[in-house]
């Protein structure tokens, strides 16, 4: 785990990356404009004067809406286990409610699990492809580096994060970032198969 004050990454970050959308986030995708030769002029990024993008994986050209997508499990595998106690347990499912009502499981600070497209079942394996890294920046400015495993979850407990948070997830493909600030950390609650609360579906690699 490590820790950053950097707001002027995150800034940068919002207003670069492509989204995933939170409980209360919407999204937004700006439009480039045509030139006479045939060629595109891409939108301003709104980013201010001097702030250093070198260090920000670019955003990925997802062709379209890539949350107008059909419902799959692209890893082509399930977890059986049942409520057998595995940090590879029930992905996609809402783990901090569930945690919640069973005695003596964990209670995590933010728990979810990252998929490779936007509508995949619960209890479908997600993915931590392209490696992947979950990043959760609180109240403070303090940073939270969440890896997925396997099975595409992530958590954190017992970290003091300050809410609200925001949240971006990273991989070699770019970034997909959370622009408006969380106070629920139970990720799977709103990133539904279908999304709910706003999200348009699941907590999706860039």
């Amino acid at each position: 785990m490590t820790f950053s004050k950097s707001n002027a990454t995150l800034a940068a970050l919002a207003s670069t990356a492509l989204l995933f959308a939170g409980c209360s986030a919407s999204r937004s995708f700006p439009t480039p404009t045509p030139t006479e030769d045939g060629g595109l002029v891409p939108p301003e990024d709104g980013s201010s004067p001097g702030v250093d993008l070198g260090d920000v994986p670019p955003p990925v050209d997802a062709g379209g809406d890539p949350y107008a997508t059909p419902t799959v499990c692209s890893s082509g595998t399930n977890w059986t286990g049942g409520t057998r106690r595995s940090a590879s347990m029930e992905p996609g499912m809402a783990c901090i409610t569930c945690h919640a009502r069973s005695r003596g499981a964990p209670r995590f600070d933010v728990a979810g699990t990252v998929y490779a497209t936007a509508h995949e079942p619960d209890a479908c394996n997600g993915t931590n492809a392209s490696g992947a890294v979950v990043i959760i920046t609180d109240a403070n400015g303090a940073e939270y580096r969440l890896p997925p495993n396997a099975v595409g979850n992530f958590s954190a407990r017992g970290t003091g994060m300050v809410m609200p948070y925001t949240a971006r997830v990273e991989s070699t493909a770019g970034v997909r970032a959370m622009l408006a600030p969380q106070t629920n950390g139970d990720c799977n609650a709103c990133h539904t198969l279908a999304g709910t609360s706003s999200a348009p579906g699941r907590i999706m690699l860039p």
